[in-house]
């Protein structure tokens, strides 16, 4: 580097001028050239802006582009030069130059502020614009990754004016409509052919309502993209700047493309809604508990399993505790605890007080899921009502008890009936000896007396017959042959059989046959005989003097009902759900009228293992009326079981 000229600038008063204090304050520096000796004087800032100490002589030109100017600027820089100083005109270039201190490159501007002619000198300043450069190349980068993102996630911006009807869109809304990213903005009144007809009154309110100081509008509207007709969704927030005086200013609005979020969130609140259906329709509660913080999370319907109102919040665990029953509060902590420590699923069945004061029977089942770092965070599952089971299984439990109990009570009655029979046909063949005794002839007295043993003996083998025949009949140990048994040749047989005791009792029993009535049932001969004979024996007991039993048959669909009505004694409301019950004789169990209680329960039996059901209808005092309802001989003649 050549010695720079000691000697003094023209304008050297001006350096150590308040006016070049102030500019140098304000980072600018000042420099002079003498264009004919090619001399250069430089302030104290522009020295530090060249990384030189200050005091220190301005190098000259030639060592100043040598040794400071960036070799790629240096061209530039000459030719700016020199056409400054041909053409006299300002001189101005921006180059980069590297600093003699850090040896680090600044860009510096350089401008020729005065030109003194007369001197041939130059007055100019220089200042460094490398944070602007650096600004201004953030700006642009920053520009550019934002429009790289927001064609990415369809995100646009842009700025209106107060009243004004146009605006600046950024290139991305405009790809948002569809339009090129280089066409105009459209004006406010233009967006509207572009947004569909449903949601145009909408958003026309909304855009031509203003937005209150501090508000923030936000709405969604579908368009139809201008280039391909595409209908998508998009989202607009907008809000608009106000001066301390409150006037209105300009509106920022930024534009998101909704559509697939849109769809993702119908499609996803569908999903829950269809869950949610599916869980109400099994009739599933669902809950969550943070482990961590205690909190319960449950839906309505675990809700109204705990007696809750929608809305009410779950309960805390100290009260969920005390809702459950005494004897399942430690088996409920046990299983929770083992969930929290081992992560063990949850299956638990317990019991919760109800508001009516019972107990509602539950089931939990849920699993535990681990957080981030490997521990226990929460517990989800659902709960769901088991009493209706529990209640089943104890029905089930106590028929199965039932059903056991009637096999022990049929077995055994059909042993004890074996057994009675014998020595009561002893007791009755001697019975029959003995009135039957010519050689040693019984007095009137003793033979009174035997007629009460042979009546009693006979009355109790009847009882006998029955039990048994009851006990075989539960069992379904009684041979059915079901067949096509003539209807008016059983009652004309039953009437026929019961005749004696209908004379006897002075009861007129008779045989409506219409036409229409059905001329044959399908059942067994045997029991249907029994059935019907059972029936018209009642009617006939039951009554009195004068009295009548009439039987009739009718159809009713692909059945026959076949009916025994009299207007006898009649039987009271209150006894008829007990009818059917072995031994229970509607009250007249001390009526002096003969009977054992069993005949309205085999009649029940019968009827319905040969496929049909008995109906009663009864009013004490005006008599009965019993509808045997069995089934018609099949159509094509070819036979089937009794059920």
């Amino acid at each position: 580097m050549t010695e720079p000229d000691p000697a003094a600038p023209a304008t050297a008063g001006l350096f150590d001028s308040p006016l070049a204090q102030a500019v140098s304050a304000a980072g600018i520096g000042l420099w002079e050239l003498d264009l004919a000796s090619g001399r250069e004087w430089w302030s104290d800032t522009t020295l530090a802006l060249y990384g030189l100490p200050p005091g220190s002589p301005a190098p000259r030109r030639e060592a100043w582009r040598e040794h400071f100017v960036h070799p790629d600027d240096l061209a530039r820089q000459m030719a700016t030069a020199a056409e400054s100083e041909r053409t006299g005109r300002p001189y101005e270039c921006e180059f980069r130059i590297r600093r003699a201190d850090t040896g680090a490159v600044r860009r510096l501007i350089s401008r020729s502020a005065v030109t003194l002619a007369a001197s041939h000198r130059v007055l100019g300043i220089t200042l460094d614009v490398t944070d602007r450069h650096e600004a201004e190349r953030r700006a642009v980068t920053a520009e550019a990754q934002l429009g790289h993102a927001a064609r990415q996630v369809g995100f646009g911006f842009g700025t209106r004016e107060p009243d004004d009807e146009g605006g600046e869109w950024s290139p991305e809304l405009k790809r948002l409509w569809g339009l090129p990213a280089d066409a105009p903005t459209p004006r406010r009144g233009e967006i509207f052919e572009h947004i569909v007809p449903a949601d145009r009154e909408r958003v026309r309110q909304r855009l031509y309502t203003p937005i209150e100081p501090g508000a923030l509008a936000e709405y969604s509207f579908e368009v139809r993209r201008a280039d391909d007709g595409r209908c998508r969704t998009l989202t607009t927030r907008a809000y608009t700047e106000y001066d301390a005086a409150g006037r209105r200013g300009r509106t920022y609005f930024a534009v998101i493309d909704t559509t697939e979020l849109l769809q993702r969130e119908r499609e996803l609140a569908d999903l829950q809604e269809l869950q949610r259906l599916a869980a109400e329709a099994a009739g599933l509660g669902l809950w969550e508990l943070d482990l961590r913080s205690g909190q319960h999370r449950w839906d309505e319907r675990t809700r109204a399993l705990f007696d809750l109102t929608p809305g009410d919040p779950p309960f805390e665990r100290h009260e969920f505790l005390s809702r459950l029953h005494p004897d399942d509060r430690a088996r409920m902590v046990e299983a929770v605890a083992a969930a929290d420590a081992r992560g063990e699923p949850i299956d638990i069945e317990y019991r919760v007080s109800r508001r009516d004061g019972g107990w509602r029977w539950l089931r939990a089942r849920g699993r535990v899921l681990a957080g981030a770092d490997g521990r226990p965070w929460r517990s989800v599952g659902v709960c769901f009502e088991t009493t209706a089971l529990r209640q089943a299984e104890a029905e089930r439990h106590a028929r199965e008890l039932a059903e056991n109990a009637n096999a022990a009570k049929t077995e055994f009655l059909s042993r004890m009936s074996h057994e009675l029979r014998t020595p009561l046909n002893a007791v009755l063949g001697f019975a029959q000896l003995m009135a039957l005794d010519s050689a040693d002839p019984l007095s009137s007295a003793q033979r009174e007396r035997l007629q009460h043993v042979q009546a009693a003996g006979w009355h109790l083998l009847a009882l006998v017959n029955d039990v048994l025949d009851l006990a075989r009949i539960e069992s379904r140990n009684a041979p059915m042959q079901p067949e096509a048994v003539a209807l008016g040749a059983a009652v004309t047989e039953c009437i026929a059989m019961t005749a004696p005791r209908s004379a006897e009792a002075g009861v007129a029993v008779h045989w409506d046959s219409p036409e229409a009535a059905p001329h044959a049932v399908w059942a067994d001969p045997v029991r249907l005989r029994q059935l019907l004979l059972n029936l018209v024996s009642n009617g006939v007991k039951y009554n009195r003097r004068g009295g009548w039993v009439r039987v009739g048959a009718r159809r009713r669909g692909a059945q026959a009902v076949v009916s025994v009505r009299d207007n006898g004694l009649g039987i009271a409301r209150a006894r008829l759900p007990h009818l059917f019950q072995p031994f229970d004789r509607a009250g007249r169990e001390n009526s002096g009228i003969e009977g054992t209680g069993l005949g309205l329960a085999l009649v029940k039996l019968l009827v319905e293992q040969m496929g049909g059901a008995v109906e009663v209808d009864s009013t004490e005092g005006e008599g009965s009326e019993f509808r045997l309802v069995l089934p018609l001989p099949p159509a094509d003649g070819v036979p089937r079981p009794l059920e």
